[in-house]
């Protein structure tokens, strides 16, 4: 593998299929995180609309508290930053 020489047509050749596979993945992921973050279609049945109240109502509890414990881990490592710090 030591004697390998490139050409300046070789290296720009993969540099343009590494873009285009980028751009895939890049595509690829927009629209992975557009079908995670789409709201469920409106159900018009009494059932459908308390279900999809039920559902909001634990992402934003699920939200609240996972930054509640990431404030907490933060300013516990924040503290003792200050606390060491000081010493």
């Amino acid at each position: 593998m030591g004697n390998v020489k490139y050409t300046l047509e070789h290296i720009e050749a993969e540099r343009l299929e590494i873009k285009r596979k980028l751009k895939e993945q890049e595509e690829r992921i927009a629209h992975d995180l557009e079908l995670i973050n789409t709201p469920p279609p409106a159900d018009n049945s009494p059932l459908g609309f308390w279900m999809n109240n039920v559902s909001r109502t634990v992402a934003i509890y699920d939200g609240v508290r996972t930054g509640f414990k990431l404030m907490r881990a933060l300013g516990g490592l924040i503290a003792w930053r200050k606390h060491r710090r000081k010493k």
